[in-house]
């Protein structure tokens, strides 16, 4: 493997001696009245072949190196007409300005003023605007905008696919599933500039982005000044009511940027019903319960960031953040079970808390080597997490007329520590080709240990077969290498990563080391010279590491008939990904392809051995389950004050369980549909339905379920005051579960207090100070083995 790391990097690095020598270009994208378009896209050609490119920043100035020399610039904007001219490229040129038209709203080039999106190589870009439609979104409703994205509380997926990495401003956002959506609930579109869909990441992404990835870039600051928001928001309804007051701020001073943000969610009442009934073979057999319980949470986070320009040329950045949440869950449950004209009755009452507190360091140094863009970038990542819980169980049974009382309690706590280092190369060549190429090592270790107890007329005496004590290691080496390059029409990106780990565990006895080889490709191609007509193919081949408690072998228990364990014995899963993209006027796209999974993860439900009447969830390794899928994404501008945005995922499901079993498929659908009107008085209606089909997870169904939402908008005080009252899910769906084994069929049906109809409502002040400038943020050692925090796993 230290073989493996000498070599690859050193071969990597031997074409930058070749680079020739560019010349340095800079110009401005304004529209008819003198302003900034921003994000505009502007190519330099030569003979048809590009030579180079980049993208406009929010205020439509650019910046691009070629060698000395006469080109055709060609300018692209999705809501403005194409642009094209003669530019000559000399030392220190100042193209001037691109003044750019706005296109028409004809039958035959519609335009979608509040986003605009592209397809380039590899991903999907969202531009994002000032307009009403966007008035009071937050960042998770923005991001139903983007094409194939698909968010819940359980993560994010794009095009069917979770475990998808998240970066804000290149940084990794450091939060399981349930806590992304609540960060990105905490933004707003006037904070983000742009979102970029990656269905597939590229080699300098860690192998296991299965998912692909999310790139957020938030707005530009103000330069020696500040500018921030503040945003105060509480979610209500007849089992729901919290509250989630957040800020942020950033301050410019010469060579110093300081980024300071605080958020909250503070829930006073969480109410959840789900009422379980099983069927056997036997008809006189019978089970029946129901279970209610209410959480009542805090959340807070606080990050500060600063960072420093030394130079033009290197530069340091430090950030921190923490935060702290706690959960007390108290819940009942009532369970009647009857066997032959006889019943037992059970009357339980669980007091559960939980807490985690989490802290992450970053620092990272940047050389920029030269005015093309080329940088040396070396990143350090730290995150320490503790986590809690002390929970207490007390139990009546009643059978026929003998009546037993049970009680007992347990104690757990965790501790995860994740060290990330990385040295990575972005090196800007000759006839726009692009090297990337890095080494990265990342440490991971955790220890858990629970004791549970049952109170004996002796006292309080250890359940040995509940409690536990253990601990892992895992330890990932990587090396990577990427090239890019853009010939006429076509533009291509091919990378290879390798990935050696060792894994060492007590407890669970776990002891693994294997490597694996991680390629990926795409290419595209314009079918015209306006580039209006793409087509683009992609593959990657992925991984998915177990996560960490689902290697913890210890028993999780979550009434007397249900409970939770992990299994030692899991392997990691492999994919290959293929995939192909039809894009139409840069925003109407239509995606074809297949995930190819090897020991997908997928929890099964079982009955215990021991006792019929208790079932319980363990994960384990489908032998092969595969996605073949279609996504279609269309934003269409039906009026001028009328919008409609439609994202569609179909997906037919093969599953094969063992190497024996028969082949099983199943067809999905997700949807996710938003129609807008713009009102007089800066007032803004939106409407929003999101559906899928019944999904199919090992031996257990989710029904299928859909919802509509309304939301109204008001802008005021110059736009600086957005005031929102919004409806989740008018229609009031609730939620079902299935799960079925060879003893029996059990049906879980009922809601939680996020998922069941509330009033949201919500006020966000922005103010600034100052010229604009670019928020520094910090690129970190990416934490992609945080996710694998997380209890859930699969697609």
């Amino acid at each position: 493997m230290k073989r493996f790391l000498l070599i690859l990097l050193p071969a990597a690095l031997c074409g930058i001696l070749h680079a020739a020598a560019q010349q340095r270009l800079t110009g401005r994208v304004e529209n008819a009245s003198g302003e900034g378009v921003p994000f505009a896209t502007v190519v330099l050609l030569r003979d048809g072949v590009q030579a180079a490119g980049t993208t406009a920043d929010s205020l439509g100035r650019f910046t691009l190196s070629a060698e000395p020399g006469r080109y055709t610039a060609q300018v692209r904007q999705i809501a403005y007409e194409p642009l094209e001219r003669e530019v000559v490229s000399t030392a220190g040129s100042d193209l001037g300005s691109f003044r750019m038209k706005e296109a028409g709203n004809s039958v035959g080039e519609v335009v979608v003023a509040a986003t605009a999106i592209r397809r380039e190589a590899d991903r999907f870009v969202l531009t994002v605007g000032d307009a009403p439609a966007l008035a009071g979104k937050d960042g998770a409703e923005l991001l139903a905008e983007a094409p194939g994205v698909w968010l819940d509380d359980a993560g994010i997926a794009i095009n069917g696919s979770k475990g998808v990495k998240v970066f804000i401003d290149e940084r990794e956002l450091r939060l399981d599933g349930d806590k992304i959506a609540a960060y990105l609930r905490s933004l707003t579109a006037a904070d983000i500039a742009r979102v970029e869909v990656i269905p597939q990441g590229g080699a300098e992404y860690a192998a296991d982005a299965r998912g692909g990835v999310l790139r957020i870039t938030l707005r530009r600051r103000a330069e020696n000044g500040m500018n921030g928001s503040l945003t105060a928001a509480a979610s209500l309804g007849k089992h729901l009511s919290n509250y989630a007051p957040s800020g942020n701020i950033s301050i410019h001073s010469g060579k110093w940027t300081v980024n300071a943000g605080a958020s909250g969610l503070f829930a006073t009442r969480g109410e959840g019903r789900y009422d379980e009934t099983r069927e056997y073979p036997d008809d006189a057999l019978q089970f029946g319960g129901r279970s209610e319980f209410d959480d009542r949470s805090n959340f807070g986070s606080g990050r500060l960031g600063i960072f420093c320009d030394i130079t033009p040329h290197h530069s340091i950045g430090a950030e921190a953040e923490y935060s702290s949440e706690h959960h007390k869950v108290p819940s009942e449950a009532w369970t009647r079970i009857a066997a032959y004209g006889m019943q037992t009755l059970t009357e339980s009452n669980y007091d559960q808390q939980a807490g985690q507190r989490r802290l992450t360091a970053a620092f990272n140094y940047v050389w920029k080597i030269d005015t093309a863009g080329s940088a040396l970038k070396l990143l350090f990542d730290y995150t320490r997490q503790r986590t809690d819980g002390d929970n207490g169980y007390d139990t009546r049974f009643t059978y026929a007329d003998f009546r037993r009382d049970t009680t007992y309690r347990s104690a757990t706590s965790g501790r995860y520590d994740i060290f990330s280092t990385e040295a990575g190369l972005d090196k800007r060549l000759a006839h726009g080709l692009k090297l990337l190429t890095g080494v990265k090592y990342t440490r991971n270790t955790l220890s858990n240990d629970a004791l549970y107890e049952g109170l004996t007329p002796g006292g309080w005496l250890p359940r040995e077969q509940y409690s536990y004590a253990l601990s892992y290691t895992e330890q990932i080496a990587a090396a990577y290498v990427s090239l890019s390059a853009g010939v006429g029409r076509w533009n291509f990106a091919a990378g290879l990563r390798g990935e050696y780990t060792a894994t060492d565990g007590r407890g669970g006895e776990v002891h693994k080391s294997y490597f694996g080889l991680f390629p990926n490709a795409s290419a595209s191609y314009s079918l015209n010279k306006m580039r209006t007509w793409m087509l683009a193919a992609q593959y990657s081949r992925n991984i998915e590491r177990p996560g960490f408690l689902s290697l913890n072998p210890a028993r999780i228990q979550f009434s007397d008939y249900n409970y939770q364990i992990g299994n030692p014995a899991l392997r990691p899963t492999y994919i290959h990904r293929v995939s192909l993209t039809a894009v139409w006027k840069y925003r109407y796209t239509l995606t074809v392809g297949v995930n190819l999974h090897r020991d997908l993860i997928r929890e099964v439900c079982k009955t215990d051995p021991a006792d019929p009447d208790v079932t319980y969830i363990t994960p384990e390794n489908h032998y092969t389950e595969n996605h073949w899928f279609v996504a279609l994404n269309a934003p269409v501008q039906l009026a001028k004050r009328w919008s409609l945005s439609v994202n569609f995922v179909g997906v037919k499901q093969d599953i094969r369980l063992t190497k024996q079993s028969p082949l099983d498929e199943h067809y999905l659908m997700f949807a996710n549909i938003t129609t807008g009107l713009t009102l007089p008085a800066r007032f803004f209606v939106e409407l929003t339905y999101r559906g899928q089909s019944r999904l199919y997870s090992g031996n257990s169904e989710v029904d299928p379920r859909h919802t509509l939402s309304a939301a109204l908008k008001k802008r005021l005080c110059r736009d600086r005051l957005t005031l929102t009252f919004a409806v989740q899910n008018i229609n009031g769906a609730g939620e079902g579960y299935i799960s079925r084994t060879d003893e029996l069929v059990r049906s879980m049906d009922g809601y939680s207090a996020w998922s069941a109809r509330h009033f949201k409502l919500s006020a966000t002040w922005n103010f600034r100070s100052g010229r604009d400038f670019k928020a520094r943020t910090l690129e970190n050692a990416a934490a992609a083995e945080r996710r694998r925090l997380q209890k859930t796993q699969g697609q």
